[in-house]
């Protein structure tokens, strides 16, 4: 059994008794960004960490969720697990249906690491087909946060067409929608 690390001073901790809000949330309401930590002792952090947070596991997460009246969540990977996405995974699988996941893979990940995550290129095309007015696309540039890796802004280009496979889509998701709405008013 390993060591658990203490937390990062000054780490605050998540609030343990948050209010019930006095807004009644749509159903179907989803969180689209939030994030598992560990626990440590399942989930140990990765070495590269910069931070080492405080314990909130998935019960904690669905414990939030329910309390708040959230129909489901998106699980972004923290950068805390590096690219160890266990605990992520872990999450979205106890869910019942009602989390996905971001993930965080290394340029070198192999075809069978990969393999849990290969749902993502039909569900980029899904979402493109479905509302081909309401998707963004970025680099991220200069990808802050990562230390073991640099991220080949190139081949980030040359996935676009995976997921967006017609010229219409691929003009929607990089010219349209964009210019809409930063630059609304100027045309294409």
């Amino acid at each position: 059994m390993s060591t658990l690390s203490p937390k990062t001073p000054g780490w605050l901790d998540w609030h343990p008794d948050p209010s019930r809000p006095a807004f009644a949330l749509p159903p179907g309401t989803v969180d689209t960004h939030c994030h598992v930590f560990g626990p440590q002792a399942a989930f140990p952090f990765a070495p590269e960490r910069k931070y080492t947070p405080c314990d909130g596991g998935k019960d904690d997460l669905f414990a939030l969720r329910d309390h708040l009246g959230v129909g489901r969540n998106v699980i972004v990977q923290a950068t805390c697990h590096g690219a160890d996405n266990s605990a992520m995974v872990d999450a979205v699988q106890a869910s019942g249906g009602r989390a996905r996941g971001i993930a965080t893979v290394r340029p070198d990940v192999t075809d069978a690491e990969r393999h849990p995550y290969t749902d993502v290129v039909p569900f980029a095309r899904r979402v493109i087909e479905e509302f081909p007015d309401r998707v963004l696309w970025d680099t991220d540039w200069p990808h802050p946060n990562l230390t073991g890796h640099m991220p080949d802004d190139g081949l980030l280009v040359d996935y676009v067409p995976q997921v967006a496979v017609t010229a219409e889509q691929r003009r929607k998701l990089l010219v349209d929608n964009p210019m809409r709405l930063y630059w609304p008013g100027e045309g294409t």
